[in-house]
């Protein structure tokens, strides 16, 4: 690629961005750096809003629970209903205090280990947690660690997901502001995941013809349950 041809490409780049090529006459863009905090609940109300209704235009579904215990049993009332035999699932601190894979077990499902490739490819469902959302986008963004492996979230049909509504934030530039102050303040490298996932609704494919399909490389549904 020769130098102006670079050159022509970073500027259209950052002319869809900022709306101007001149650097100097972009508007400073001040992050929300905290998410969504507790102390301004009306500004929470209107993210989590805005990520339900733009979840559900990308043909994601969403749902606003009040308490853990709702959580847990909505949970165990989707699963059933599903008629799924076996689940893959987080061992996430909160989804681990939520005691969703004791309560599975008990009803007689099959725990899918990740290690395990074909008891991951027989799970009907993967339960994970998200660790932000994003409101403009209806997107939920995961990190991946050992006790948070990417399959749970991308190889079972169907995709549970677990968002508490304090890490709802307006954009993807509040997000990446969230992140540089949380790294800023590490003393060390080694808690930062060494991979993110941004999902936004199910898995999508599309033909030459624009014909879409639901679910080919991945979950073909998506369910967010949003802890009020």
């Amino acid at each position: 690629m020769s130098r102006d041809s670079r050159k022509e490409i970073l500027t259209r780049i950052r002319t869809g961005l900022y709306g101007s090529t001149d650097l100097h006459q972009q508007k400073e863009i001040i992050p929300q750096t905290t998410g969504v905090s507790a102390e301004h609940p009306v500004e929470k109300s209107i993210l989590v809003n805005q990520f339900v209704e733009e979840l559900s235009k990308a043909s994601g579904n969403a749902k606003i629970v009040e308490t853990e215990d709702g959580i847990r049993d909505f949970i165990i009332a989707f699963v059933d209903e599903h008629g799924t035999s076996s689940f893959a699932i987080w061992e996430s601190d909160l989804i681990q205090r939520l005691q969703i894979r004791d309560g599975l077990e008990n009803k007689g499902l099959k725990l899918a280990y990740p290690d395990n490739k074909k008891e991951m490819a027989d799970a009907g469902i993967g339960i994970t947690e998200a660790d932000f959302a994003i409101a403009d986008t209806g997107t939920i963004v995961l990190f991946a660690d050992e006790k948070q492996p990417r399959s749970v979230s991308l190889i079972p049909p169907v995709h549970l997901a677990i968002v508490r509504s304090h890490v709802i934030v307006r954009n993807i530039n509040d997000l990446f502001a969230t992140l540089v102050n949380s790294i800023s303040e590490k003393s060390s490298t080694e808690e930062i995941t060494s991979c993110m996932t941004f999902i936004t609704g199910p898995s999508r494919t599309a033909d030459i013809e624009l014909n879409l399909t639901l679910g080919v490389h991945g979950p073909r549904e998506l369910f967010v349950l949003i802890l009020s």
